[in-house]
């Protein structure tokens, strides 16, 4: 068992599911929403957990972990955080979406904060 309040005890529910290491679960350390939101991060199991989302909030935690540890197949896989993009990255896809300059959207951005005041 990980160290009280460790990084690695964090993620020790989700190991314990797609290692089947049979080590109890405590909600207290994830509860079953964070568990669902890591677990997302594999499109292969997206399927699993879209059957529990609906009833999320009306199950206990125990028994989604016991879903997911009895349903989620066996196997070693990357869960890779997405992270939040920049703004200037939103920026260069607005203005290619709209055929624009950045100037152009610096202008429309500027006329929309003058408006909302």
């Amino acid at each position: 068992m990980a160290k009280k309040g460790s990084f690695s005890e964090f993620f020790e529910p989700i190991n314990n599911i797609l290692y089947k290491q049979g080590k109890p679960y405590d909600p207290k350390v994830m509860n079953a929403y964070l568990l669902s939101l890591w677990l997302s991060h594999d499109a292969s199991l997206l399927d699993i957990i879209n059957d529990v989302n609906d009833l999320h909030f009306l199950l206990n935690d125990d028994i989604i972990y016991k879903y997911y540890y009895y349903t989620v197949p066996k196997g070693k896989r990357y869960l890779r955080w997405v992270k939040k993009e920049s703004g200037e990255e939103k920026e260069k896809d607005l203005c290619k979406e709209w055929g624009i300059s950045k100037m152009e959207f610096r202008r429309y951005k500027q006329l929309i904060k003058e408006k909302s005041k």
